[in-house]
């Protein structure tokens, strides 16, 4: 009998693939407006910069845990992750704050040249709505092609973190960073900064291409595989629709299921 992971899977695939079928119709169109060059929205060099040196800081991170594992017979401590939610919520909601100030305040460009608006904001949830849903799909058939890549020491330690101690503390926690925070962040930083950056010198395909491989990348193996699809579709979202909260909400919806998924899993 399937479990209610199974089912909800089933449910959010299926709803996918039927969005998809809607959206195959309109296909001619988004080619065409993804061939286009963006001409407008400059984004700040020092911006560019520092959102470059964070994501390389990133990357250097993963490529030492790839190049130094930790020993097989170490055991995941869950303390330890424990200890350090409250440091990495800080430190993503301070990595928001600076490169928002950067963005804005320090140059004088308004937050809604980057889609930072409550304009026809039910509008801009629908469109988040849609984002998540048509990610599924893809992502899941990636996950289920990787399915013997993903051993239980190569998941998220948050994730992990919930598997081995699921306490009330530690949900709130994650959810805060995983569910809340990080969306904020990452949106700002791969969408609305490096796309949007990448696209002042070459097509919108090409940057989006690049800016999501670089997000999956950051997200460390064999994650990365199963979000480039997901940081495709964002950026190609927030491309045609410019609207920050839409990929925020849709970043958040995905992780939030994850962390469901996790949560019916480790009760089953």
């Amino acid at each position: 009998m399937p479990s209610v992971a199974d089912i909800l899977i089933i449910l959010l695939c299926v709803s996918s693939i039927a969005l998809w079928g809607r959206l195959y119709g309109r296909r001619v169109s988004i080619v065409e407006s993804l061939r286009e060059r963006e001409s407008q929205r400059v984004v700040p060099r020092f911006v560019a910069f520092l959102a470059v040196g964070w994501i390389l800081l990133q990357l250097a991170t993963h490529i030492l845990h790839v190049l130094r594992p930790a020993p097989v017979s170490q055991e995941f401590d869950a303390g330890a992750v424990e200890a350090n939610l409250l440091s990495i919520s800080i430190y993503q909601a301070s990595q928001w704050v600076i490169l928002l100030t950067a963005l804005t305040a320090g140059f004088r460009v308004s937050p809604e040249e980057w889609g930072m608006h409550e304009r026809r904001f039910p509008q801009q949830l629908k469109w988040g709505l849609a984002a998540v849903t048509a990610a599924w799909a893809p992502v899941f058939l990636v996950m289920l092609v990787t399915f013997p890549l993903r051993t239980v020491e190569a998941q998220h330690p948050l994730l992990r973190l919930l598997q081995e101690a699921p306490t009330p503390r530690n949900v709130v926690g994650v959810v805060l960073a995983a569910v809340i925070l990080a969306p904020m962040i990452e949106e700002l930083l791969y969408r609305v900064i490096l796309q949007s950056w990448l696209m002042q010198h070459v097509s919108p395909v090409w940057a989006i291409a690049a800016s999501s491989t670089i997000f999956g990348l950051v997200h460390g193996f064999p994650d990365s595989l199963a979000i480039v699809p997901l940081g495709a579709i964002l950026g190609t979202t927030y491309y045609l629709r410019r609207s920050y909260w839409s990929i925020v909400l849709a970043h958040a919806l995905f992780n939030a299921v994850n962390i469901a998924l996790t949560a019916l899993t480790t009760e089953s």
